[in-house]
């Protein structure tokens, strides 16, 4: 079980570190 909260966390990370990151590109642009 922890395990899969951890996938989950780390998932939830990646997609907001993405869509900061694309935010932030297009903004610069």
């Amino acid at each position: 079980m922890s395990e899969t909260h951890t996938h989950t966390h780390i998932h939830t990370y990646t997609h907001i570190h993405t869509h900061t990151h694309t935010h932030t590109h297009i903004r610069t642009r």
